[in-house]
């Protein structure tokens, strides 16, 4: 009997530990040596378990491996197909080539393939985990190869953490600053070596620190007294630890918005915009503007943000003042107008136009504003308005990541653009109509093609709406948050920064 009784203890024991456990997250790491080397991925693990948590940890990498060859590798597509409805991924974090987030900081052009590479990989994540939280790890700066071929510390670290950031604002992700962190800790604990003996790689305790940075953006909240030092001095583990809090959790960093339960904006202006709108147009078109004026007065409720409204850009003084300008149903028409714009969107000024205000044709006579436009003109269109299935083209950008995949957009009249606007490479389309709408009209019929409805020109902070016929376009929530999510996006890339963070 005294057998039996033993076997029942010992059999309860796991179900004991387990119980204490407050949660499980499934996590995925994808990434190179600098994810491997010294095991910050179970160093991760073990903090989490240390804390009460439960962390079902997926670890995919491969020494110098980048996004690119990620997305070329089966075992890395496997680990992020294979989740089904119940096991998909909580939290994904991303980490790339060392350099690459800072080199494409410095030269976007010649490193757009990282932002392409980032977008895919970001987005077949969420293809199969569309809860996700994704991170994309900002890198530490290292000594070795004079600073990454950025002769300091300081410049590696600088153009790391801005290269990640833009490249997550694109896929609709976060931030994860461990670099951030590795210079923080060589201000306040000079004698804690985190890099291995090729001054490169990161040891024990940098691989330590990485976990500590990624732990607290998984959970939000300070460590305790058991969080675990996993083999080492526990006295350095709490001064990084410290460290680690001090980044993420800190109110003024730019990391802590993905840890703060909210941002309040108290009596701060975030951002200025001036809406310009014309009168004498089609009387669809002005009830759109009278409607969109209404519509985004009410979102500056609270003052969070200021809107100008205008009918003449050449009487609103220093544009740049303004983060975003909105054009509801037109676009600028007289040489003075037209040259104010185009210098305030050349100098890093951002646009959020609908429908009339990108029409142009042959007669508009503005070849700058047709390159501005993705390098289209107008090519025809339905009538009369009517609703339309439109397609969310992937949910990778900000600007789609809440977006249901298909939703009816109200009653509007659709432009078709010529020529292709896919084979500009510096388009990307957000949205098209379904090809299910087609044939489409009943005066004037259209019968399929290529119809995207919204895009952003890269070269430009810039985002083109086609939906703003009539008066029913506001009576949608779920086209409304596109409107929304639009704003806020251009705004959010702002070269003053993000207001929202």
């Amino acid at each position: 009997m005294r057998r039996y009784v033993v076997f029942l203890l010992l059999a309860l024991l796991p179900l004991t530990a387990s119980a204490q456990m407050r949660d499980t997250l499934r996590v995925l790491c994808i990434g190179n040596s600098f994810t491997y080397v010294c095991e910050a991925h179970q160093k991760l693990v073990d903090l989490a378990a240390s804390e009460g948590h439960h962390i079902v940890m997926n670890a995919q990498y491969v020494g110098g491996f980048t996004f690119g060859r990620h997305l070329q590798r089966d075992e890395t597509l496997n680990a992020i197909e294979r989740p089904g409805p119940q096991d998909a991924f909580d939290a994904v974090f991303l980490q790339n080539q060392s350099q690459l987030h800072a080199r494409y900081a410095t030269d976007p052009d010649r490193y757009a393939y990282v932002l392409a590479d980032a977008k895919e990989l970001s987005g077949r994540v969420r293809q199969y985990s569309p809860q996700a939280r994704i991170y994309l790890e900002s890198t530490w700066s290292y000594p070795a190869s004079d600073s990454g071929g950025f002769g300091s510390l300081e410049a590696f670290d600088a153009n790391s953490d801005r290269g990640t950031g833009l490249l997550a604002k694109a896929c609709g992700a976060r931030v994860s600053y461990i670099g951030k962190a590795f210079a923080r800790a060589r201000a306040a604990a000079p004698d804690i070596e985190l890099l291995a003996d090729d001054a490169k790689h990161q040891n024990d305790y940098g691989s330590y620190l990485k976990a500590c940075v990624n732990y607290l953006l998984l959970y939000g909240e300070r460590f305790d007294a058991r969080a675990a030092s996993c083999g080492l001095d526990p006295a350095k583990c709490a001064r990084l630890r410290a460290v680690a809090e001090e980044v993420v959790l800190a109110g003024d960093s730019d990391a802590a918005f993905a840890a703060r339960p909210a941002n309040y904006a108290g009596k701060t202006v975030r951002f200025k915009a001036l809406l310009y709108y014309a009168t004498n147009v089609e009387e669809a078109h002005r009830q759109f503007a009278l409607q969109a004026i209404d519509f985004f007065r009410k979102l500056t409720d609270g003052n969070g943000w200021e809107l100008d409204v205008t009918q003449d850009l050449a009487e609103s003084g220093d544009l740049s003042r303004y983060d975003l300008i909105i054009m509801p149903n037109a676009a600028p028409g007289s040489a003075r107008e037209r040259s104010l714009f185009e210098k305030y969107m050349e100098d890093g000024g951002g646009w959020l136009g609908f429908h009339a205000a990108g029409y142009n044709d042959r007669s508009t006579g503005w070849d700058w504003f047709r390159t501005f436009l993705g390098g289209v003109s107008f090519r025809c269109n339905n009538w009369p308005p009517q609703p339309a299935l439109v397609q969310v083209e992937g949910h990778s950008h900000a600007i789609n990541r809440n977006l249901p995949d298909r939703f009816v957009a109200p009653a509007t009249e659709f432009y078709q653009w010529q020529p292709d606007l896919r084979s500009n490479p510096d388009v990307t389309v957000l949205a098209s109509l379904a090809p299910e709408n087609f044939p489409m009209g009943l005066k004037d019929i259209v019968y399929g093609g290529d119809w995207p409805l919204v895009w952003s020109n890269g070269r430009y902070r810039m985002v083109y709406i086609n939906m703003g016929h009539g008066d029913a376009c506001f009576s949608d929530a779920t086209q409304n948050l596109l409107f929304i999510n639009a704003l806020r996006w251009v705004v959010s890339t702002s070269p003053k920064g993000d207001p929202f963070q």
